[in-house]
């Protein structure tokens, strides 16, 4: 979920939570109930880290405020009481991912491995492109070369021995399965979600959601980013020089790196080319002793 995402989440969340705490008001006002029912509410839910409970039984605000209630009665104070703690839990959830994507966003990147990764966004870019077009071609043609199937020996052979076979059991059905496999193998699971769909035979994967492929690419390089940065600083401490790490000609990133507790060495394997899905590359990172 991009920076962005999350603030409106939360946004919706905080707004949620206002509307029910009016809400919830009005119940206190309506039943005659004192307002310290929301304080010991608050603090019924909350720990002592600030963290909202959204787990927490509120039978202690039940048996101090409404004592002659039935146990299995809900009325409209606690019903609202109940959703607000959810409502509380869930915007404080938001809160927490929104602080952690912003304080990530804030810190000081390590300019050689953001600048490895913004080059494997764009190799990956035009990979994605270039296959969701394949894909797309691919759709088009698969009503025509599913019936050219359909004539081959080996269908033909699977109908012959389908005579007498139950539905389920069809051989017929098997080998169009296997063959649809063999037909979209060359196509990467990324290339169906970026391309949109729409109902029309005629209008099948006509054209490439871009904003959806940048926004997973980029996703995709921050969790690359900050999967490296925990496997180096698992390795050497808090990294403290980075200025020997090298892009290579390759787009490939190698040298030493420096830390709190020690250096290592940082070698980029790549891999890419004739049926590789997309350039993917293996960063090993070996300590020097």
């Amino acid at each position: 979920m991009t920076l962005e995402e999350l603030r409106v989440k939360f946004e919706d969340s905080t707004t949620k939570v206002n509307k029910r705490l009016v809400l919830t008001k009005k119940a206190i006002e309506k039943e005659n109930v004192s307002e310290e029912i929301l304080n010991d509410f608050n603090n019924l839910i909350t720990d002592t880290n600030g963290r909202i409970d959204g787990s927490k039984s509120l039978q202690p605000i039940r048996e101090k405020y409404f004592p002659s209630d039935d146990k299995w009665c809900i009325n409209e104070v606690m019903d609202n009481l109940y959703k607000l703690r959810d409502l509380k839990a869930t915007n404080f959830n938001w809160k927490v991912k929104l602080d952690k994507a912003i304080n990530e966003e804030s810190e000081e990147k390590v300019e050689a491995i953001w600048n490895f990764l913004q080059i494997w966004r764009e190799e990956a870019r035009a990979w994605f492109v270039e296959n969701a077009s394949k894909y797309i071609l691919l759709k088009k043609n698969y009503d025509n070369a599913r019936e050219e199937f359909k004539t081959t020996e080996k269908y033909i052979k699977a109908e012959e021995e389908d005579k007498d076979c139950p539905y389920w059991n069809k051989k017929t059905r098997k080998v169009l399965i296997d063959w649809e496999k063999e037909y979209y193998e060359p196509i990467h699971s990324w290339s169906k979600e970026i391309t949109n769909v729409y109902k029309s035979k005629e209008e099948w994967y006509s054209n490439i959601n871009m904003e959806l492929l940048d926004k997973k690419l980029d996703a995709e390089v921050k969790a690359k980013y900050k999967d490296l940065i925990n496997r180096i600083t698992s390795v050497v401490g808090t990294i403290t020089d980075a200025s020997q790490l090298k892009i290579g000609m390759n787009g490939d990133i190698n040298g030493i790196i420096v830390g709190s507790e020690g250096k290592a060495n940082i070698e980029t394997i790549g891999a890419g080319g004739y049926n590789i899905q997309c350039f993917h590359f293996r960063t090993l990172i070996h300590k020097i002793i």
